[in-house]
């Protein structure tokens, strides 16, 4: 699992092994030690990327009525 983790860019990797409450990817076992939390950290990222996007999707959707209503204010 230390090569997986090794492969990470490094900010992903530093998260990962804060939220594991390790310091450096050579204190994990090269088993499957450690898998539950690692599935749940990404999970976690995962979750927090779908909330953000129905966020901008939001914020999209209420730009395109604005602008729409603007076009209409203009003619």
């Amino acid at each position: 699992m230390t090569e997986a983790i090794a492969r990470l860019d490094a900010d992903t990797r530093d998260q990962l092994l804060q939220f594991l409450g390790v310091s450096d990817a050579q204190d994990l076992l090269e088993s499957d030690e450690g898998y539950d939390e690692v599935i749940s950290f990404f999970e976690e990222q995962v979750n927090a990327l779908l909330q953000e996007m129905e966020a901008v999707q939001i914020r999209v959707a209420y730009l395109a009525d604005q602008l729409e209503q603007y076009a209409g204010v203009q003619r």
